[in-house]
């Protein structure tokens, strides 16, 4: 019997340059198994953006070493002196961050247009 873990699809990245932003847009599960490559990914590409925006949109699940890695990814960007936004819209994201009161810490948007706008 195949485990169900088996079965999920892989975390993907989508990097886009938008002027002085990059937006990296995020799909998948974000969780023990896929941590390392969400945090690797936005902290090589934190290295070279004025602005990251993190579209979290399509992440169907994340759980506390997710955001966790939300959190470590905000304090690397404060201590490089960047600036880092995450979009949840009404995605599985917005929920977590919400209940674990990260959206007092962390700079939320309702959408990719508003993050890169303000």
């Amino acid at each position: 019997m195949a485990d169900a873990r088996d079965e999920s699809p892989p975390l993907r990245f989508d990097v886009q340059e938008q002027g002085r932003a990059t937006v990296v847009s995020v799909s998948g599960e974000i969780d023990i198994d896929t941590i390392t490559d969400l945090t690797d990914v936005l902290s090589e590409t934190l290295g070279s953006a004025h602005l990251l925006v993190v579209d979290l949109t399509d992440v169907r699940f994340i759980d506390s070493i997710g955001l966790r890695g939300l959190v470590d990814v905000h304090i690397q960007a404060a201590s490089n002196k960047r600036r880092v936004r995450f979009v949840v819209g009404d995605g599985a994201a917005r929920r977590p961050i919400e209940i674990a009161g990260l959206n007092q810490v962390l700079t939320i948007h309702p959408t990719a247009a508003s993050a890169l706008s303000d």
